[in-house]
């Protein structure tokens, strides 16, 4: 073979097939490869898109209520941290995990928002002084704020997550007013969520 001639592209190999249909087979093979490594994209692209991570609202009447929820005014209410007495919008309420599928509960937080007169800094507490008595299963989260003459107190569970029909009680949750507050409205809510991203919202007003 010259060094200054070209192969014939029909030369035969040894095995039987010319240089043509070498390089037409390779250009056949060519696109299967590209396909191949393009199979994973094009299977990434049919994925499913980014989902919502927020919680889905159980049905209604399941779920953390506020079974029940009565106030009154109290002119004369004992205070031990004060060593006196003090005039309070007292508080009595039960939550419960309604439902017998109802799943166990991961947040509770009870928001109370009760009439205090003229005060913006009222004391309050859980119990016959200050705060929150010691074995309460409930922290302060925040509060209490004044707005319009209605203080807002902001308590989070921590006690054992409440599976269906538990339930947790607040007794005589208190809060100081300026004067007699007896005919205006108190409220409770309930912001709940839950063991598997489920969410409920329950409140219940009381005329003091």
């Amino acid at each position: 073979m010259s060094l200054l001639a070209p192969e014939s592209e029909n030369k035969t190999t040894a095995g039987g097939l010319s240089r043509r249909r070498i390089l037409q087979g390779m250009a056949w093979a060519a696109p299967a490869v590209i396909i191949a490594t393009a199979a994973p994209a094009a299977a990434a692209s049919e994925a499913p898109g980014p989902h919502s991570d927020a919680p889905a609202p159980l049905p209604t009447g399941t779920g953390m209520t506020v079974e029940s929820f009565g106030t009154d005014y109290q002119a004369n209410r004992w205070n031990e941290t004060v060593g006196g007495k003090l005039k309070a919008v007292n508080a009595q309420l039960y939550v419960q995990n309604k439902g017998n599928s109802a799943p166990n509960s991961a947040s509770v937080i009870l928001i109370v928002m009760v009439p205090v007169g003229t005060l913006q800094n009222p004391r309050w507490g859980i119990g016959n002084g200050n705060g929150i008595a010691p074995g309460e299963p409930w922290t302060l989260a925040s509060g209490p704020t004044v707005t319009n003459h209605v203080a807002t107190i902001t308590l989070v569970y921590t006690g054992a997550p409440l599976g269906p029909w538990g339930g947790v009680s607040v007794s005589n949750l208190w809060v100081e007013t300026s004067g007699n507050v007896a005919g205006q409205t108190a409220t409770a809510s309930i912001n709940a969520t839950y063991q598997g991203n489920f969410s409920s919202f329950h409140s219940a007003s009381d005329a003091v």
